[in-house]
């Protein structure tokens, strides 16, 4: 499992996991109240996240390869 650290109370989990027999490539943020950011097992998973099939992985990492290019970011739209 990677885990991305967002902030202090929200993480990105990237992990494989199986769902009735077929495997899947899990994103999914989780999150842990501000009175409970000391405590690692206060982590919960949240409805925010989706996954991938494994034969799609190899695609989906390559559009964010081409998409993303953070030296070069200009937002399409500003975000509310």
């Amino acid at each position: 499992m990677y885990i991305f650290e967002k902030n202090d109370t929200t993480q990105i989990r990237v992990s494989v996991r199986q769902f009735k027999g077929k495997t899947f490539v899990d994103l999914r943020q989780w999150y842990r109240r501000e009175e409970n950011k000391a405590d690692d097992k206060a982590w919960r998973p949240s409805q925010k996240g989706f996954t991938i099939p494994p034969d799609k992985w190899e695609d989906f990492k390559r559009g964010i390869e081409d998409e993303v290019d953070i030296t070069q970011v200009e937002p399409e739209e500003e975000i509310e």
